[in-house]
């Protein structure tokens, strides 16, 4: 077999690349060589990336593998990462985090999320046109409802958001230098200990009180684990929103009709979200390793080897998808892997739907003439990033 190249999916290309289309027709699980020469494979069909992502024999490997730092590794020793956990420890973890994302309490943030979407198309108004859609709009919106969540105070949101988008880029393709992830991810843990310090003199009815809660009067959770599902929850939460409504803006304008089409038919609103997600809301892919020599569709896999989930192919497979390059707003069924699947499939999935969901309802409602205040292909991308973005997005309406 010839390695494959990597598409990299934050090149935010218009549709799949045609050669990673004939690989996965062809060579659906093929060899690629990762940075610095290490043997790894590729999965493309949406059966073989789904299958992967329940399969007990993979164990989940965090995708910013560049970052090749001692002072990481000595950071990131500091916590407990959830995401990085298997069998009866990540479904400990995940079993007392799950309660705080109940569907009662997901459509219960419903209502201040809707109110937080008014307040903010207030301050579009105010800023233009033409306005930043990210700076004015989306990233408040994403840190406010997290953070909210989380307990951060207002004034200390801002900071949170520059190092949770920091502390998720690889050195490769980045705007960020090593330096400047480290930095980023010491002074998430720091602030991170310092908050939780703080909440147990005074514990509130955030979600991170309530973690606290447990942590002292069960035990049920170490230091490192408390601090690790913070990091988790912000990083998670925050500019994986940021980047699904700017790119969503981006798609519902081109063509301008999609825009009108959404406005004219609220209701088919979830399953609108749903197509963006999987058009456009596919960032670095996940990637799993091996616990032992297996086959995968006629693939010798060893143990050890890492095997990346192409989230861009698997969505786009036409076994799957009719139409799969077309934006279909009431495609039913829609099996997306955004947010993965099996034990690690993302407990925020439906409060990000939420989120989405309610800005386009309200800016649809107040801003029915938005549009892009510049082409497409004059944006300025923030690469690296496991979720990418345009760094601004000028609107107008």
């Amino acid at each position: 077999m010839n390695p494959c190249p990597y598409p990299l999916s934050f090149e935010h290309p218009d549709e799949l690349p045609p050669r990673l289309a004939v690989i996965r027709e062809e060579q659906p699980v093929c060899p690629l060589d990762l940075a610095g020469g290490a043997r790894a494979w590729m999965a493309t069909r949406h059966e073989d990336v789904r299958g992967v992502l329940a399969d007990s024999r993979f164990l989940p490997r965090f995708p910013g593998f560049e970052v090749d730092s001692a002072e990481i590794a000595e950071l990131a020793a500091m916590t407990d990462l959830m995401f990085l956990k298997e069998g009866a420890e990540h479904a400990r973890l995940r079993k007392l985090v799950s309660k705080a994302f109940s569907p009662a309490f997901i459509e219960g943030m419903r209502r201040p999320v809707r109110q937080r979407v008014d307040e903010l198309i207030d301050d579009l108004l105010a800023a233009g046109p033409p306005a930043d859609f990210v700076g004015v709009f989306a990233v408040p919106l994403s840190i406010d409802v997290v953070s909210g969540m989380l307990g951060v105070r207002l004034e200390d949101r801002e900071a949170y958001r520059g190092w949770a988008e920091a502390s998720i880029a690889s050195t490769d393709h980045s705007d960020f230098s090593s330096e400047e992830v480290t930095t980023a991810v010491l002074g998430m843990l720091v602030e991170g200990s310092n908050l939780l310090a703080s909440k147990r003199e005074s514990l509130g009815d955030d979600l991170l009180s309530k973690l606290i809660e447990v942590h002292d009067e069960q035990g049920a959770l170490t230091d490192k684990e408390l601090l690790g599902l913070f990091v988790t929850l912000l990083t998670a939460g925050s500019v994986s929103t940021v980047a699904a409504l700017a790119r969503g803006v981006i798609l519902l304008q081109e063509p301008r009709e999609r825009w009108d089409a959404m406005r004219a038919d609220l209701a088919g609103l979830p399953l609108l979200v749903e197509e963006l997600l999987r058009l456009e809301a596919t960032g670095r892919d996940p990637m799993r390793v091996a616990k032992q020599d297996l086959t995968l569709r006629g693939a010798e896999i060893r143990a050890g080897q890492v095997v990346v989930l192409s989230l861009m192919a698997a969505n786009r497979d036409p076994a799957v998808f009719a139409e799969p390059e077309a934006y279909r707003p009431d495609r039913t069924p829609n099996p997306q892997l955004v947010f993965g699947h099996g034990p690690h499939h993302c407990l925020g999935a439906a409060l990000a739907r939420l989120e989405i969901e309610e800005a386009l309802r309200g800016l649809g409602a107040r801003l029915p003439g938005l549009r892009l205040a510049v082409p497409p292909d004059q944006l300025d991308w923030l690469i690296g990033s496991l979720m990418p973005m345009p760094r601004k997005l000028p609107v107008a309406w």
